[in-house]
Order: structure tokens, then C-alpha cells, then sequence
């Protein structure tokens, strides 16, 4: 099986749940303009990035998490 499917793509600016996958396809959608596909899908708060992760994370393990991407 493909590794991507068992991963999580954390944005940084909400607390949305996404398989990397799926937030890789809608990142690089062209059906939108790059300002929306750039926020969450569910609450539209904008992330510049997001993070890979084998685990779902909140609280200060996210912030670490983001912190040692960066």
C-alpha cells in the first residue's frame, strides 16, 4: 500500500483532519483560485503550507511538529 494513504497533512492555521492525499489533491486543484485552495476546505482559514505526518497532532505536539518543519 501506498504510504500516503496512512498520513496526515496538518495545517497549521486550523484543526481540520486530512489524509495527505487528500489535501495534496486540493491543493493543486486548478478549479479554484489559488487564494481558496489555499485555505482549510471545511472552514476556509488560510495555511501557507502544511505539514506531512504520520500521526494526527494538536495542541503544542502540532506546534512542535510545524515548528521542526519549517
Amino acid at each position: 500500500e501506498n504510504t500516503k494513504d496512512h498520513m496526515f497533512g496538518i495545517l497549521p492555521n486550523c484543526n481540520h483532519p486530512f489524509c495527505l492525499q487528500c489535501i495534496t489533491t486540493w491543493r493543486k486543484t486548478k478549479d479554484f483560485r489559488p487564494e481558496v485552495v489555499r485555505a482549510c476546505p471545511q472552514c476556509r482559514v488560510r495555511s501557507a503550507f502544511y505539514v506531512p505526518s504520520k500521526y494526527w497532532v494538536e495542541g503544542q505536539a502540532k506546534q512542535s511538529l510545524i515548528d521542526s518543519f519549517k
